[in-house]
């Protein structure tokens, strides 16, 4: 038994945003990767992540991130409910550089996941929508993803910057009055 997609959206090029909900007894699913950054989290239920010998435990309120291209293999423990935005990883690497954040390179698991989760719901409301208005907020809304989940990734080494825009930007910090 798959789980059932009870919605699937897009913004090309930008996101993807999922809803599902499983009904069946454990199964376990082959391993993975995708082109985006994948920020997942349930509703109700245990879904559990496996990244080489790394399991990752994901329960109601927690957020599991898997960056771009990381292998990974899931299984369904029980019943369950869940969503899921995946982030363009050109958009995810603009915003880090524009933060001067490292990009995460390794699965994570995020325990108070509030936050991202109720900035995924909008992006599915947004999505919904399917206006105009309703894309640019939910691409939006995508970027704010990016952001609190950079800020909430463990500390790691800057991304690199292009020389011009630090001249550019300390010449802001110099000349600004």
């Amino acid at each position: 038994m798959h789980p059932r997609v009870e919605s699937d959206r897009t913004l090309p090029r930008r996101l993807r945003a999922r809803r599902w909900a499983y009904d069946g007894t454990r199964e376990a699913f082959a391993s993975t990767a995708h082109a985006g950054f994948e920020v997942g989290w349930l509703e109700q239920g245990a879904l559990r992540y496996r990244v080489g010998s790394r399991v990752l435990e994901a329960t109601p309120g927690a957020v599991v991130l898997i960056p771009v291209g990381v292998d990974h293999a899931t299984e369904f423990v029980g019943p369950m409910r869940g969503a899921s935005v995946h982030l363009d990883d050109a958009m995810v690497l603009a915003v880090a550089e524009a933060a001067g954040i490292a990009l995460p390179d390794a699965p994570m698991l995020l325990d108070d996941g509030a936050a991202l989760i109720g900035l995924g719901r909008l992006v599915h409301a947004e999505l919904a929508r399917d206006t105009l208005d309703a894309r640019l907020c939910a691409d939006a809304l995508a970027e704010a993803m990016a952001a609190r989940l950079l800020s909430a990734a463990p500390a790691a080494a800057p991304a690199a910057v292009d020389a011009r825009v630090r001249r550019a930007i300390e010449h802001v910090h110099a000349c600004f009055s």
